[in-house]
């Protein structure tokens, strides 16, 4: 399966004693497929997957899915430090009705190559399609020949790439069979690593604005404009940058929530987006919306 279009790193949203927002999360689902996302990526880094139980983590996806209906690829977060919980949480996804397995190698500990290949298997024997997931912000990379090996192991079928190394991205293009997809994951290099060829991305600025990300793909990849995609990409790109500037998790939430659907605050230990960035934040989405709109 190809896959196309925006998939939304969904966050979590928590109610006011901190809890699952079941309600919030169904809102989130239908807000983004109705914008023309074609996936939604659950309890990963965004969705802040390690802060939650496994009961949580179960019943979130539970949701997603039964609020998506298929009309969505869902993708669920499975890694885990051992690889018996890794396994354990792809049967799970694969019980409760998601489509792939997200997966990036553990990173409290140093792993050879050959360790980081066996977890990927294990994983891949489950039966659901992996997406390797290459996690910068971990301060590990994976690097061109690990991915290509991971490439060739059955059932690893698609990279989220987080870095913004267009070379890099371009020699993992190169050393990969041409059925393996590679997927932005950083959003402010969406726009570059679409007019590169790429014709998926996983962003968690489509939470807050799902229409506009939705646009630039249609304009870059569909359409083939790179004069109106690159206008479009102005629009948003002073948000995408104000998010991985500050907390990021923290600030998306925060404009998800002042786009009209609460989602709460992070768990701790990550804090709220403190009042003077929210007040910058609110300029900047006012200043989007603001901007003429883009075929």
């Amino acid at each position: 399966m190809q896959l196309e279009g925006i998939h939304t790193a969904l966050v979590t949203p928590f109610d006011d004693r901190g809890e699952l927002d079941e309600q919030a999360v169904v809102r989130l689902v239908h807000a983004q497929v109705d914008a023309g996302v074609r996936g939604l990526v659950v309890a990963g880094g965004t969705g802040e997957g390690l802060a939650l139980t496994d009961e949580e983590w179960a019943r979130l996806l539970s949701v997603v899915v039964q609020a998506a209906a298929g009309r969505a690829t869902v993708t669920a977060h499975v890694s885990a430090l051992s690889t018996a919980a890794a396994v354990r949480n792809a049967e799970r996804a694969r019980t409760i009705g998601a489509e792939i397995a997200m997966l990036q190698a553990p990173y409290d500990v140093s792993l050879t190559d050959d360790e980081v290949a066996l977890y990927f298997a294990a994983v891949a024997a489950v039966g659901l399609p992996v997406m390797a997931y290459n996690n910068v912000s971990t301060g590990i990379s994976l690097s061109v020949d690990l991915i290509a090996r991971l490439a060739e192991i059955e059932g690893v079928r698609y990279l989220k790439d987080s870095s913004s190394d267009a070379a890099r991205m371009v020699e993992v293009q190169l050393g990969t069979p041409a059925e393996f997809q590679v997927l932005l994951g950083k959003d402010s290099f969406a726009l570059f690593g679409f007019l590169s060829g790429a014709r998926a991305a996983v962003l968690g600025s489509a939470n807050a604005f799902p229409e506009a990300c939705v646009r630039l793909h249609r304009l870059a990849v569909l359409v083939e404009d790179q004069s109106s995609a690159r206008a479009a990409w102005r629009d948003i790109a002073p948000l995408m940058r104000f998010f991985e500037q500050e907390s990021y998790v923290a600030a998306v939430k925060a404009a998800t929530t002042l786009g009209g659907i609460p989602v709460g605050d992070p768990r701790s230990p990550t804090l709220p987006l403190p009042v003077a960035k929210r007040a910058e934040l609110e300029r900047l989405l006012a200043a989007a919306q603001q901007a003429p709109a883009t075929a």
